[in-house]
């Protein structure tokens, strides 16, 4: 109703390493802005009665119960008010859940009430992409909706896509590894797409109309905190999403694993009640950070066993089991280039 498109596999163009992909009816998709798609979150959630939003409001510590071991709220202050001067404001709660994103602050946090820092991981592939939004030219007929081009790598870092999206426009993105990072002004964008390894996307939008300017985004490392593996954990206290693992964002993981975290969670807590009841949280958030880390560990190595490909790649160098790995997933993407039943189940 809110505008998104409706997809089936046969919707998709698609080329990967392996070439163009026969298409397939699939599971059915939808396409939209993240926009969008975080505003039906949003609304939904807050149609929940135990659900409220302090507006213009920013966490800026963990408040700490008299055992010095357990989190018993946060410390609020209003945003952008002066750190020096501000008062802050405790909330307290029976669980604090940091979701906050790959800028989250947990280690400062954490080691601000005498707990350590957790090691990070961190590679980098140097992947960056721009996008713009384009109106179709009018007339423009296709038997395809969604248009995939992919890298090749080593010898061909640069990869675009054109999704459609609510309004009867396109989301057009073009991306490239190594730093090879495509332009933010219009003729260097669509050279870029020019150059990619078919021109369709190329000749699909050079009579489009842009409706928007071209960002582009550069931050795309692979980054996981090890909260898991510290010694000491504080109760009632729990990171969650990108706020513990964030992925290079080119591979579509990050919501996939938040809402696989959140369902952990709910069912970690209905667990845990059922045993010891709802007063007794002892144990659970260091059980639930193992949890955590364990659904993020599948997308973990498959986006950096494929930035691992790219010799520009700092942070992990390709070893044998990526080797090994790479192997399989060119022959699994090989084969379900022309076989539905494994198109569908990779």
């Amino acid at each position: 109703a809110a505008g998104a498109v409706r997809l089936t596999g046969r919707d998709f163009l698609r080329m990967s390493a392996a070439g163009w992909a026969r298409r397939f009816e699939g599971p059915p998709l939808i396409a939209a802005t993240r926009e969008l798609i975080e505003w039906s979150v949003r609304s939904r959630t807050l149609q929940h009665p135990k659900v409220s939003v302090l507006q213009e409001q920013e966490i800026v510590g963990l408040l700490v119960a008299s055992d010095s071991a357990t989190v018993a709220g946060v410390q609020v202050r209003a945003r952008g008010s002066d750190r020096h001067q501000a008062l802050t404001v405790p909330l307290y709660g029976e669980l604090v859940v940091d979701a906050s994103g790959r800028n989250s602050k947990a280690p400062e946090w954490l080691e601000a009430i005498g707990f350590a820092k957790p090691q990070e991981t961190l590679i980098n592939s140097f992947l960056g992409y721009s996008s713009c939004v384009f109106a179709p030219r009018p007339g423009f007929q296709a038997d395809w909706k969604v248009l995939m081009l992919g890298d090749k790598p080593p010898a061909m870092p640069r990869a675009g896509a054109l999704f459609p999206i609510e309004g009867d426009r396109w989301m057009v993105t073009l991306a490239g590894y190594g730093r090879d990072y495509p332009p933010t002004n219009m003729a260097g964008f669509m050279e870029f797409a020019r150059s990619l390894r078919s021109d369709i996307l190329y000749q699909t939008i050079k009579d489009a109309k842009p409706l928007s300017r071209i960002n582009g985004f550069r931050s795309t490392l692979n980054q996981r905190r090890h909260f898991e593996s510290l010694t000491r954990w504080p109760e009632r206290f729990v990171v969650v999403g990108d706020a513990a693992c964030a992925f290079n964002p080119v591979y579509g993981q990050g919501m996939s694993v938040a809402a696989m975290t959140a369902v952990a969670l709910n069912h970690g807590l209905e667990e845990h009640f059922q045993r010891f009841g709802v007063a007794d949280m002892t144990g659970f958030a260091r059980r639930m950070q193992r949890t955590v880390a364990k659904a993020s560990q599948g997308a973990w190595v498959i986006a950096t066993g494929a930035d691992a490909r790219y010799p520009t790649t700092e942070g992990r160098q390709p070893r044998f089991v990526d080797r090994a790995m790479h192997a399989y997933l060119d022959r699994v993407i090989e084969v379900s280039m022309q076989d539905a039943t494994v198109n569908e189940a990779f």
